[in-house]
């Protein structure tokens, strides 16, 4: 899990919990969006990063607040595993994930593991007033088809949630595990998981719809930033 749990479309979601990649290579251009361009890409430097880790704690509650320490160490363990969703030059909302051996949380904030078949939905956050546009699902989709294509070693995705977010992740395939073991802040967390074996099977028929979904394919990390609608 992340060590930010919690999911919500209306808001965000860490830890394993979602709240609401690209191929590496040496380009190290990035894309700059034009100031009414809408795009997913990846979280590029430390100004990101930290409106990031501010949307983050803005979307939870005191007891499940992060240090801006915590969110760099992460960043430099998996920087290619934070997408962000920008208007122009501003960070509306964001995802980032992590590797991890075991197939179910275990603890909070443990740290990316490259070789790992598991891998972590931490957080999911998108901004209040951008919320209820399809913003989060769009994150997810990018990120569970970056793991799709990229990360093949990867057999599962999951995530922790708090029960009232769980349509939130059932909608796009995860199934509700059970209660998390893991304890962060006061409330209980959900465990949900999305197979990746069986996952291309079932999206195959919406082909035409995950056409319109922005994919990330270069910036520091090789992905170009592609503009998306907002619906």
């Amino acid at each position: 899990m992340a060590e930010d749990t919690g999911l919500q479309e209306s808001s965000t979601q860490e830890a394993g919990t979602v709240q609401h990649a690209p191929p590496s290579t040496t380009n190290t251009s990035l894309k700059q969006s034009t100031p009414s361009e809408e795009v997913i890409r990846l979280i590029c430097n430390e100004d990101e990063l930290k409106s990031a880790w501010m949307l983050r704690n803005k979307c939870f509650p005191e007891d499940e607040a992060v240090s801006l320490e915590k969110y760099e160490e992460c960043y430099r363990a998996a920087p290619h595993l934070w997408f962000g969703y920008f208007d122009g030059e501003k960070l509306r909302g964001f995802l980032r994930g992590g590797g991890q051996k075991d197939d179910h949380y275990t603890s909070v904030g443990s740290p990316h593991d490259p070789d790992g078949e598991t891998m972590c939905l931490h957080v999911l956050c998108v901004e209040e007033q951008y919320r209820r546009r399809g913003i989060g699902q769009k994150l997810m989709k990018a990120f569970i088809d970056y793991v799709e294509a990229k990360e093949t070693r990867v057999k599962r995705i999951i995530l922790m949630c708090h029960v009232e977010h769980i349509p939130v992740y059932t909608r796009v395939g995860f199934t509700l595990e059970g209660r998390a073991e893991v304890k962060f802040g006061k409330r209980s967390w959900y465990e949900c998981c999305l197979n990746l074996t069986t996952y291309g099977s079932m999206t195959t028929d919406n082909a035409s719809e995950s056409a319109s979904v922005p994919i990330t394919t270069g910036n520091a990390n090789g992905l170009k930033s592609v503009p998306m609608t907002t619906g």
